[in-house]
């Protein structure tokens, strides 16, 4: 008589609707960075090209880059935690740590 009782034994919670949802969104973030983003060496030729450029715009363009790089480490973080959870669900599924 445990306050789980309503729960059976073979029942699995199905979080895949909401990880499909933030899979679809980090995928279409990953496109949409990759077809603006640029290759280290190209940026810094591009800069080298461009002497006449002010400090304020390289700046920015750092800034930019920065912001960049970090949303992709925060998609990366949330894809890791997400994987996790995963095999946490199989584990329990197999009985593995039990």
């Amino acid at each position: 008589m445990g306050f789980f009782d309503f729960l059976k034994k073979d029942d699995v919670a199905d979080y895949s609707m909401k990880y499909n949802i933030q899979k679809t969104i980090a995928e279409k973030q990953q496109s949409d960075s990759s077809q603006t983003a640029q290759s280290p060496s190209q940026a810094i030729s591009n800069e080298l090209s461009n002497p006449s450029e002010s400090a304020e715009e390289r700046r920015k363009k750092l800034v930019k880059r920065i912001v960049d790089m970090a949303e992709r480490m925060e998609n990366l973080s949330i894809q890791l935690y997400h994987l996790q959870q995963r095999i946490e669900l199989i584990e329990k599924k197999m009985n593995i740590n039990s």
